[in-house]
């Protein structure tokens, strides 16, 4: 059980970490400042409004605040995040990779 607590509260670490990359502070969909969800479908960070949204679409959303981060969640942040989908598509007319 304690070794579960100091995994969660590691992984919960890691990704308030990456949500500090400047990448990372801003909506990958909106730009808006500040996105305190995971859109773990993407590995991407995105805003309150936006994380609604991909609920309606059945894509997984997670809270920073208040969710539980697995390892798998974690590898694919590190992996992903807003960065990566924004050099997998440079070309967007649109921030709104969902659409």
């Amino acid at each position: 059980m304690k070794r579960k607590v100091e995994e969660d509260e590691k992984n919960e670490k890691i990704v308030r970490n990456l949500m500090k990359l400047p990448s990372n502070r801003r909506c990958i969909n909106c730009n808006s400042q500040g996105p305190q969800y995971v859109c773990t479908n993407f590995s991407t960070f995105v805003c309150a409004t936006c994380s609604g949204i991909h609920r309606e679409f059945s894509h997984r959303v997670k809270s920073v605040s208040m969710a539980t981060f697995t390892a798998e969640d974690v590898a694919g942040l590190r992996e992903g995040g807003n960065e990566e989908i924004n050099h997998q598509l440079p070309n967007r007319q649109t921030k709104l990779i969902i659409f």
